[in-house]
């Protein structure tokens, strides 16, 4: 026989009204930051652009020949 506890009546209405305490509000923000950290360490570490992909895909770039700068000699 399972007896059901007279604490709390069936409607969660009549309880009372939440209202989050500062340990609440540091686990919630704790939670976002920690979120954010794995999100950023995951985007760090694994990028879903490889940088091959980018690298071939950006121009060369061009020195100017004036002269202040002579043109770069080949060995």
């Amino acid at each position: 026989i399972i007896v059901g506890s007279m604490a709390h009546e069936y409607d969660p209405y009549s309880w009372g009204i939440y209202s989050p305490t500062r340990v609440d509000y540091g686990i919630m923000v704790g939670s976002f930051c920690l979120f954010f950290l794995m999100f950023s360490l995951f985007v760090k570490f694994l990028p879903s652009i490889s940088m091959t992909e980018v690298k071939e895909a950006m121009p060369f770039p061009v020195r100017p020949s004036g002269r202040g700068n002579p043109p770069a000699k080949e060995a």
